[in-house]
């Protein structure tokens, strides 16, 4: 039961490499807990056909992804086109709270289009990206931001529009996560197999084969279990 709480990823926020009480991470976590802004970025990228990532329909499901992600502890804010649009629309009209929206107008999309900056959205229009700074890169916390994502895009995407994870320092380890956590179970079951293998053409009974093998898948959920106790990561 214990070597179930294995994690594929780091259990401290920080950088690993680093001391917790390294200048680096002290300064890192004051960063983090007095600025909506953080080292750790997840960027989710949103695919459109080409010209229409300015199209209301298209910010409207890219702004309820926002709103959901926002719910998360993990997360301490995002940056990305729906959101410039609700500012520059209040700014629009006096700054008139009234109008903290996405504008239904294309006309006034375009405009906004025109003055918003391109790390936003690509030069063809075709690609929106969606900053989310996480308040760590947590093993965990990468997992629920993933899982957010995943069921937003399998109820959303479609022919023209896709929800596609991730880019950043962030969404470039939650990626790393996953194959290390996919490959480490493959490895452990050819291993087992080709135990198993072995000493079936060795001793070719099968009381043999038991005797091989229990002792390994005990040494191993053990040695788990272990690293568990231990506060070690699986990487």
């Amino acid at each position: 039961m214990v070597s179930l709480g294995l994690q594929i990823g780091d259990l401290e926020p920080g950088a690993p490499e680093l001391r917790a009480d390294s200048r680096y991470n002290r300064d890192n976590a004051f960063l983090v807990k007095n600025y909506a802004a953080s080292s750790d970025t997840y960027v989710v990228m949103v695919k459109t056909a080409e010209y229409q990532c300015s199209h209301y329909a298209t910010l409207a499901k890219v702004d309820a992804l926002e709103w959901e992600l926002l719910q998360l502890p993990e997360v301490d804010s995002t940056s990305s086109f729906s959101g410039l649009a609700k500012i520059s629309a209040s700014g629009m009209n006096e700054g008139n709270l009234k109008w903290h929206d996405i504008p239904r107008t294309q006309d006034m999309l375009n405009s906004i289009t025109t003055r918003a900056p391109h790390e936003l959205f690509n030069q063809n229009c075709d690609l929106l990206a969606l900053y989310v700074y996480l308040k760590d890169h947590k093993a965990a916390s990468l997992d629920r931001v993933v899982r957010v994502v995943e069921d937003f895009a399998a109820r959303n995407n479609g022919s023209d529009l896709k929800f596609l994870s991730a880019a950043g320092n962030a969404g470039i380890e939650a990626a790393t996560n996953i194959v290390v956590k996919r490959a480490n179970t493959l490895m452990m079951l050819l291993v087992y197999a080709a135990v198993v293998l072995l000493a079936f053409i060795t001793f070719r009974s099968w009381r043999a084969v038991i005797c091989a093998v229990l002792p390994l898948v005990l040494t191993t959920v053990m040695a788990e279990a272990l690293m568990v106790w231990l506060g070690i990561v699986s990487r």
